[in-house]
């Protein structure tokens, strides 16, 4: 063999048959039909079916959850009576955010979230969901005697997947 041939350039490798950019049919996809249990009540927001289950202050300061390799503080922040906004960070630095809105009459919340995993691509989304349980008004002491508020953000068990 001559030297000449160990410097020639070698032929292209071929391509593997996931290269390519792909775009999800939602039409053929199905998603958990777990529905998100939700509350936020006396100043604390927390969700029992993420992963992991949080409960923390909804006063826009970084909380400590642990249970989670990609986030390791959440802030939450109660930007009006119908939507908050989350703020997940790894080690200081942003790595999620979701906005959750409910609509004006309270049968839908509309999820805008962006996620910039650690080794791969921002990605974002939209989600709506519906809600599967109404929750009863919620009495609150500072109300008055007898006095109910109602608690127009999602609460406990109130929001599922839409189809």
């Amino acid at each position: 063999m001559s030297l000449a041939a160990l410097w020639m350039p070698t032929a292209p490798t071929e391509q593997s048959a996931f290269d390519g950019t792909w775009k999800i049919d939602l039409k053929n996809s199905s998603f958990s039909q777990k529905p998100d249990v939700l509350l936020l009540l006396n100043g604390m927001y927390s969700c029992q079916t993420c992963v992991p289950a949080f409960n923390v202050k909804a006063d826009g300061a970084d909380q400590p959850i642990s249970g989670s390799p990609y986030v390791d503080t959440i802030a939450v922040k109660v930007v009006n009576a119908r939507e908050v906004r989350e703020v997940d960070k790894k080690g200081g630095k942003t790595v999620g955010e979701v906005t959750d809105r409910v609509s004006p009459d309270g049968n839908s919340l509309t999820a805008h979230w962006n996620f910039s995993p650690p080794n791969g691509a921002p990605v974002d989304g939209v989600g709506n969901s519906t809600p599967i349980k109404k929750v009863p008004p919620v009495r609150t002491p500072s109300a008055g005697p007898g006095a109910t508020t109602t608690q127009p953000f999602p609460t406990a068990e109130s929001c599922g997947p839409t189809k």
